[in-house]
């Protein structure tokens, strides 16, 4: 009869061992799965339902406020009645709060609506409340809106801007706050936005308006008042005028690279031709020019008026260039891409002209027909001047237009600034 060995108690330990690191090992993957597994499915929750909230206002547009920073609510229940959504669940399955839980639209400009989910599965100890627009400011119980005028930001008018012109860029307008409490004087608020386009609220404009002289560069101190009851709030209006663009350039050819072609004739036993580019002015020198956002500093930060009203925004509508006795389109950006880049030169029979050792001057023009400072680079020299041709002579003995001995002589001749292939 055959021995039956079993496992030792060491072996056995040793198993055990192993297999408690392998939980260890486990546990704390499977949980982080678990964890980002649950996030995910709340993140796509939140974006179906603000969607869903989204849709049933586009449907229902007498729902929405009609006042700035007034909020309206549409909650789960009727959403899913309406068949926005299906019945709203957490990670586990359970139902999440009803009454706690709801999408809302606020108005904040006079065609902008912002929207926010506030919802909470107490079940599953998930809460999305945090956004600004979940705070019980936005109960008419616990909040209200106010209108407030406070020092206004500079106001930027182009260099050249007519008086009639004048009067009615310079116009600022106050701030809609949404504040917490019932304290009058706002001292604690939620959001404000600026009341422009705002229903019975009109523009205020300076007392002093007489002092700013549009034709000269520079910011004259004005003074505002909201109402006549009101302090003076004082303010800046600038008189500028744009920025020349920084321009750059880059060489993209010499003089362009070309064989003997088949214009040789045969004449006594001898072929001759020119190194001579075809008609398509192809030799002629090209220039790349870049030009660089001129409303963007060295380090990409807006600068300038046109980022003051981001719904009024200005932005380049075209790069020109002096050539030919006249101001000429050389590159027309994508809209709100200031940054653009042309050519000089010939190219395909294409021409750009520009005169030898002309000094070269550069400028651009907004989209509200503002023209910028120059850039101007002197002497600049875009050549078109025909290459010097070298020549080759072949003799020998010619049959059927080929060179069938064994005396072929082939000649060079060419200038020291010639490229030869």
């Amino acid at each position: 009869m055959k021995n039956r060995k079993g496992f030792t108690l060491i072996e056995l330990i040793a198993v055990i061992v192993i297999l408690g690191l392998v939980v260890l090992i486990a546990i704390p993957f499977f949980q982080g799965s678990l964890k980002t597994f649950r996030e995910d499915y709340y993140s796509s929750l939140e974006v179906n339902i603000t969607n869903a909230g989204k849709n049933f206002f586009n449907d229902n547009r007498l729902f929405l406020p009609t006042r700035y920073l007034e909020a309206a609510k549409v909650d789960l229940d009727t959403l899913n009645e309406e068949d926005y959504i299906d019945p709203v669940k957490d990670y586990n399955g359970d139902a999440c709060d009803i009454n706690a839980s709801y999408v809302v639209a606020v108005k904040v400009s006079r065609t902008k609506y912002e929207y926010a989910l506030c919802m909470k599965c107490s079940n599953d100890d998930y809460e999305n409340t945090n956004s600004e627009y979940c705070d019980s400011a936005w109960d008419d119980n616990y909040g209200y809106r106010k209108v407030v005028f406070e020092n206004p930001d500079p106001v930027y008018v182009y260099l050249g801007t007519s008086r009639e012109q004048l009067k009615k860029d310079v116009k600022v307008y106050p701030t809609i706050r949404r504040c917490r409490g019932l304290d009058d004087a706002c001292t604690d608020y939620v959001k404000e936005v600026s009341a422009k386009g705002e229903n019975g609220i009109n523009p205020i404009y300076p007392k002093d308006i007489d002092t700013i002289n549009p034709d000269a560069i520079g910011t004259y101190k004005v003074h505002y008042q909201l109402d006549e009851v009101s302090p003076e709030k004082e303010g800046d209006v600038v008189v500028y005028q744009n920025r020349p663009s920084t321009v750059t350039f880059k060489k993209l050819n010499n003089v362009y690279n070309k064989t003997v072609d088949d214009s040789i004739t045969t004449i006594d036993n001898e072929v001759s031709g020119n190194y001579n580019p075809t008609n398509n002015n192809s030799w002629a020198q090209k220039l790349k020019i870049m030009f660089a956002d001129p409303f963007v500093d060295a380090d990409g930060n807006p600068i300038g008026a046109m980022y003051n009203d981001p719904e009024d925004k200005i932005y380049v509508a075209r790069y020109q260039w002096y050539s030919g006795g006249r101001w000429q389109d050389i590159c027309i950006p994508k809209k709100d891409h200031n940054d653009c880049t042309g050519y000089v030169g010939r190219d395909s029979g294409t021409d750009y002209i520009v005169e030898l050792n002309d000094d070269a001057r550069f400028r651009y023009i907004d989209n509200k027909g503002h023209i910028s400072g120059e850039t101007t680079f002197y002497r600049l020299r875009v050549d078109y001047t025909r290459p010097d041709t070298c020549s080759v002579k072949a003799t020998g003995t010619l049959r059927n237009n080929w060179y069938i001995d064994e005396k072929v002589k082939v000649e060079f001749e060419s200038k020291d600034d010639a490229t030869t292939t």
